[in-house]
């Protein structure tokens, strides 16, 4: 039999069969195990459930204690480095990332991710950067989103900011303050 992984814009997939040969087991578990990857992605929704104290100027690495999914179940661990969500695989993820600010008028509010940063702001390498201003009529959402390559194993991490020159707490919540990541392509 004669079988070539084609060089598709999503990654290698399945064999392709050519014509006159017999499939194998292996080529329709290999099928089988790419529509799978195709139509369940893996992927994590991890949050923080209770509103955090952030310390003026200063990145603070959010603990994300809760999580809507992982079907994979060893992207985020709601204990154990609950801050990191990782990737299973080698290839392409979406990240999205939000923290949301109570009301405050005076200057900024930023969050950052940041890949293999080991609970440091200063590490790892910077993913993602968003920021806003405060205002006093309403919570400040600051929220960002890329694609990235990303290795098996590798993670990330949201920071988040504020220089209100008093302490300011995040809302708490799914919607509110999170961080999820998407495999869309191997």
């Amino acid at each position: 039999m004669t079988a070539t992984k084609p060089s598709a814009p999503y990654g290698s997939g399945p064999a392709t069969i050519t014509a006159g040969t017999v499939p194998s087991a292996a080529d329709f578990n290999s099928f089988r195990d790419w529509i799978n990857w195709i139509t369940n992605p893996p992927r994590c929704h991890a949050y923080h459930s209770a509103a955090v104290s952030l310390t003026n100027a200063t990145w603070t690495l959010m603990q994300l204690a809760s999580e809507d999914f992982d079907p994979v179940g060893s992207m985020h661990d709601n204990v154990t480095n609950n801050s990191r969500v990782y990737t299973p695989d080698t290839g392409t993820f979406l990240i999205a990332a939000s923290v949301n600010y109570v009301a405050g008028a005076t200057n900024g509010r930023g969050l950052q991710v940041r890949k293999n940063a080991a609970g440091n702001a200063a590490s790892g390498t910077r993913l993602l950067y968003g920021h806003g201003q405060g205002t006093s009529s309403g919570d400040t959402m600051v929220a960002a989103t890329r694609l990235v390559s990303m290795s098996a194993g590798d993670y990330v991490e949201l920071f988040a900011y504020q220089q209100s020159t008093i302490a300011l707490s995040t809302i708490a919540g799914s919607e509110s303050t999170f961080l999820s990541v998407l495999a869309v392509a191997k």
